[in-house]
């Protein structure tokens, strides 16, 4: 569970930085 969160941080943090 933990991991699953820390890698959808990750990729949220992805897109929003190419949307950005």
């Amino acid at each position: 569970m933990q991991r699953n969160k820390e890698n959808k941080g990750v990729i949220g943090l992805s897109r929003t930085r190419i949307e950005s």
